[in-house]
């Protein structure tokens, strides 16, 4: 089975280049919501973000590796 994953290499996906500007406005709108409940300061709100790219940089280099691409 062939799909999104067999023309692209997900391994490059930096997490470090994340920041808050480059998150789409309205994702970040309702993320300053639950993150101000949270109480999370900015720093801590792009350690999420970036955390979140990590793991979905993972899971798709895992994919692609479980599809033989």
């Amino acid at each position: 089975m062939q799909g999104h994953f067999s023309h692209r290499n997900y391994s490059n996906i930096r997490p470090e280049a994340v920041s808050l500007d480059k998150v789409l406005p309205d994702r970040r709108a309702l993320d300053a919501v639950v993150f101000e409940v949270l109480g999370l300061s900015k720093a801590e709100q792009l350690e999420v973000y970036r955390a979140v790219v990590e793991l979905v940089r993972k899971r798709l280099v895992k994919a692609q590796s479980v599809l033989g691409s």
